[in-house]
This record gives structure tokens, sequence and C-alpha cells, in this order.
């Protein structure tokens, strides 16, 4: 018994991490690329939904927790009025906001880091449209590409008026235009504000009763 457990442990310890082979493959391909040659290509970002996963997977547990509810806000609240914001867009930006915030880490959550991690998800929204801020998750141990990698792909997606860039793949826009799938994103910055707004000054009442998050609180109370 002892052996066959011991056989198990062995199996699973040398089992390779697949979405990280995909990831090795398809990215080394890439760099070996010339800088200007380097375009997006949708079966390569296909091909890498697995190791995108795993970005969010290892992240903090309140990371998760505000990617949830990041994407409920939108489910519930604004995806009526505002269609086709890609979910990895949203997971992306929560992501960026924590790492910007320094709270990627574990070791340095705290009871009021949610609430600071939500506020600036909703600024990085708002700023990525406003303000044209390319979004960059940048370089760990889980994606991989540092911010000089992210612009010597610039001419990927120079053009397009939003940009928030695959964790994994910088020539990937996910905010890129999608034939039949616009999106509204004037509309979105100013949710974003306007939410902001009543987090940091409004009353609990605004916000359980008539903020756009209104109706991601009623779904999650009844969950």
């Amino acid at each position: 018994m002892a052996a066959h457990v011991a056989s198990q442990q062995g199996k699973q310890a040398t089992t390779p991490d697949r979405g990280k082979a995909q990831r090795d493959v398809l990215m080394q391909t890439l760099w070996d690329t010339p800088p200007h040659l380097r375009q997006a290509d949708p079966t390569r970002e296909a091909a890498l939904a697995e190791a995108l996963t795993a970005v969010v997977k290892d992240t903090h547990d309140r990371v998760k927790s505000l990617v949830r509810l990041i994407k409920c806000w939108y489910k519930y609240g604004l995806q009526a009025e505002i269609p086709n914001v890609p979910s990895v867009l949203l997971e992306t930006v929560v992501l960026a906001a924590a790492q910007r915030k320094g709270l990627l880490s574990p070791g340095k959550q705290d009871r009021t880091a949610e609430v600071s991690l939500f506020l600036a998800a909703l600024e990085l929204l708002d700023e990525a449209v406003s303000d044209r801020k390319v979004v960059v998750l940048e370089a760990g141990p889980v994606w991989g590409y540092t911010r000089a990698q992210a612009e010597s792909c610039r001419h990927a997606w120079r053009n397009d008026t939003v940009v928030v860039l695959h964790p994994i793949d910088p020539t990937c826009n996910l905010a890129a235009p999608q034939p039949r799938r616009a999106v509204d994103w004037c509309r979105l910055a100013h949710k974003s504000r306007e939410l902001k707004r009543v987090v940091e000054g409004g009353s609990m009442w605004e916000l359980e009763q008539q903020s756009s998050l209104a109706p991601a609180i009623r779904a999650l109370k009844a969950a």
C-alpha cells in the first residue's frame, strides 16, 4: 500500500504543468520572432487559456474574491446596458490593480485591503478609458513579460482606443475591437467613476440600494 501511495505521489510530482508547458512553448516562439514582426494571434490566445486560468488561481484568496465581485458587478449591474466586456479583461484589471497597490502578496493583506483593491480596480478601469492608460500585469512567477517587452509589441495595439494586455501574451489586447461586439467604454468608465464615488463617500443605503453594485449585492446575498 505504502509503495502504491509513493508511486502515485511520484507521478503527481513529475506530472508536467500543462498550462506552463503551453505558455513556455508558445511564448518562446513569439520572443524568438523579431520585435517588429510580433503580431496578435487568436490561435495562440486560445491555446494559452489553461495557462491564463493559473494566473488567477495562484493569487491570494482575497484577490480572487475581488475578481468575483467585479465580475458580479458587471454581470448583474452593467451587462444589459454595456454588453460585450470580456470576463478575462475584468480579471486582468483586478490583478493589475492589486499589483499596483502591492496586494498580490498574501503577506500584505489586511481587513481594509479588499476595499482598497476594489477602489483601485475601478480607478484603473476609468484610467484605461479616460486617460488611455495601458493596463499591464507585469512579469510574475506564473505570467510572464516585463513592461519593456510589452512596449516591444506596441505596434500590435497602438491604434486601439482601450488597451488591457493579456497577462501572458503582450501582443494580445483584451479590449481590441471585435466585429459586431462593440463596447461602450466611455459608459463603463462613467459607471466606474460613479461607483467609486459612492464607495468612498456615499451611504451604505445608497451603495446597497441605488448604486450599480446593488444588483450584485442582492444576487450574492441570495446565493
